[in-house]
């Protein structure tokens, strides 16, 4: 039976097939008692008349983290040694429901294999979609990568976007621990992955792309009715995470489709990279005799971490993580007894300095010719003619704003 309001909510009652089973089969598999802890009985999702069983809160990238989350497999029912059909054989085009075999023709309504997904068809912006499905009684086709066993049936579910949106998924009104996966592209490779969670769950969906949205229980073989729900936002820029130059000096950004930001560099925009020059090994500021530069920290990006490089510390006997957004200065063809002077005026967070002969962004490791992460200033006198790279390096993801000066004494 389907009652589908697209404006507001949808509502799809999705019946498995009936099968005539004992009294004491359906004892064991009530959803209102569960004497023996079988199953996957432990109530982990939102429902609407118990608030606090939906005490998730909100972390920085949108997704809400569970005080109750079941994360010990000492602390869960695993459930898994109770499945009906744990040692029933069936034969050849048959497959085992609630211990009973029954042919693969039985089809049912849809939504619960890849090759029949059940299509909520292209979402709207600013709309809320919802569908309500039950897969109990269903084969076992497929498994999640958040899930522990493979005896639960499975919920798909499958939608598309016509222009890049934001999309959150929740579930709720269950009596068990669900998880939900989704996959694009493909439903049944697992390959095509992009996550997997219990919690609520955001992303940008891109268009001319297929989503499936897999359901079943985290552990054990129970899964009962549950209603997953779909928030669509629009997005106030697009493409997401997209940077351009604004101008000579100044670049824009896009930030998770939500928040367009513009930013001063402290030296020049690279029309090629669409960054600020600095931001990278193969763009850096080059440097003859002296340069300052004035920025704000969000301008630039990490890409250089020198946890795995102790020559990178004044010590040079311990590696320091280095988070933070680097920028990196070019100091080409520089003769023995030269001096390197860098500074950093008003240092507000902790950096590593680091003078390299080499700068490699996918290097594991670096090796400085002279460091400095303690003072926020480096002098060095050039021993080896040759070309180096001179990298400021917060020891934190900092905001706000910095002036870094390198000079060369001639």
């Amino acid at each position: 039976m389907v009652d589908i309001n697209r404006k507001g909510m949808r509502r799809v009652s999705l019946l498995g097939i009936a099968l005539l089973i004992s009294v004491g089969l359906l004892g064991a598999c009530s959803d209102d008692d569960d004497p023996d802890d079988s199953g996957n009985f432990q109530v982990g999702n939102q429902v609407d008349d118990d608030p606090s069983l939906d005490a998730g809160q909100e972390t920085e990238d949108g997704d809400t983290t569970s005080s109750d989350d079941v994360e010990s497999d000492e602390e869960s029912d695993t459930g898994g040694d109770t499945s009906p059909c744990e040692d029933v054989d069936c034969e050849d085009g048959q497959h085992c429901v609630d211990g009973q075999c029954v042919d693969d023709d039985d089809a049912t309504e849809g939504g619960f294999d890849c090759d029949d997904a059940y299509s909520l068809g292209s979402l709207a912006p600013d709309d809320v979609t919802s569908v309500i499905l039950d897969p109990s009684g269903q084969p076992n086709l497929l498994d999640t990568s958040c899930s522990v066993d493979d005896e639960s049936p499975q919920a798909i579910v499958s939608f598309r976007v016509d222009e890049a949106m934001g999309i959150t998924a929740r579930m709720a009104h269950s009596d068990h621990l669900l998880v939900k996966e989704l996959r694009v592209d493909s439903c049944d490779d697992a390959a095509a992955v992009q996550w997997c969670d219990h919690n609520d769950h955001g992303w940008i969906a891109e268009p001319d792309r297929e989503y499936f949205l897999i359901v079943e229980a985290r552990e054990g073989w129970m899964v009962g009715e549950f209603l997953l729900e779909l928030t669509v936002d629009s997005l106030e820029c697009t493409p997401p995470d997209e940077q351009w130059c604004e101008s000579d000096t100044v670049r824009g950004e896009c930030v998770g489709g939500h928040t367009e930001r513009i930013l001063e560099c402290g030296y020049a925009c690279d029309e090629e990279y669409r960054e600020c020059r600095g931001d990278r090994c193969d763009n850096p500021i080059v440097v003859h005799d002296t340069v300052t530069v004035s920025s704000d920290y969000h301008a630039y990006q990490n890409h250089l971490d020198f946890k795995e490089s102790p020559a990178c510390s004044t010590n040079q006997t311990i590696g320091l993580e280095t988070v933070g957004s680097d920028v990196v200065f070019s100091l080409p063809n520089l003769s023995a007894g030269q001096t390197v002077f860098a500074e950093i005026e008003n240092e507000q967070t902790f950096h590593v300095i680091g003078l390299m002969k080499d700068c490699d962004p996918a290097a594991a490791s670096h090796s400085c010719t002279h460091a400095d992460s303690q003072d926020g200033e480096l002098r060095w006198e050039v021993t080896d003619d040759g070309d180096y790279f001179l990298v400021f390096n917060p020891r934190s993801d900092s905001s706000g704003e910095f002036t870094y000066t390198v000079s060369i004494d001639n």
